[in-house]
């Protein structure tokens, strides 16, 4: 029974066979420069594995080593550029200028309250990875407004995870700022109240 299966494999890929080149002779005919590649890729298994081999697209390995651009002018062209999409984001969104405002009131308080290093740390990370996802909401949705003009529930989508990103961040932010902040303010406010 399996030499039977293995028969019929072997005279499927027979037909294939015949039907490739029955193609590479018709492309032959019309002319076409490549045809000869194709019949040399589709015959020779020797070749073809060693194209797979080599070709590393479909090897999946990285494409080939490129010189890396050690120039001091194109290291400054691409701060420049980082900073314009820094000051793009301040200037436009408006949720960003929310979170700068918030985050500025927080170092503001911080510094008063002399807060210890850890607690340093951790409120400026926290600054910085609410102002880093709503870069990346704004640049999504940069990319979305530019490939679609239309709606498309796909495109809301991506526009409203990105949006809903920037929510979880912020209230993780709110959450770390009162830890942060309550042990400090309670005796103070305990005092204002108590008076």
């Amino acid at each position: 029974m399996p030499l039977l299966r293995l028969g019929g494999l072997v005279a499927r890929l027979g037909i294939i066979a015949e039907g490739m080149r029955w193609v590479d002779s018709r492309l032959r005919v019309a002319g076409a420069r490549w045809a000869g590649r194709i019949s040399h890729l589709v015959y020779n298994r020797f070749a073809m594995e060693r194209q797979i081999k080599h070709n590393s697209e479909v090897a999946g390995k990285p494409i080939p080593y490129q010189r890396m651009d050690y120039r001091v002018g194109k290291l400054i062209t691409s701060f420049h550029y980082a900073f314009q999409g820094v000051w793009y984001m301040l200037r436009t969104q408006r949720n960003a200028q929310i979170h700068t405002l918030m985050g500025a009131i927080a170092v503001a308080l911080a510094t008063v309250l002399r807060l210890e290093r850890w607690e340093w740390i951790t409120l400026l990370l926290t600054i910085t990875l609410v102002l880093a996802a709503e870069g990346v909401n704004t640049a999504v949705e940069a990319t979305v407004d530019l490939i679609t003009t239309t709606r498309h529930p796909l495109a809301k989508v991506a526009k409203d995870v990105a949006a809903g990103t920037v929510l979880l961040c912020a209230t993780a932010s709110v959450i770390l700022g009162g830890v942060i902040f309550l042990p400090h303010l309670w005796p103070v406010l305990t005092g204002l109240l108590g008076r």
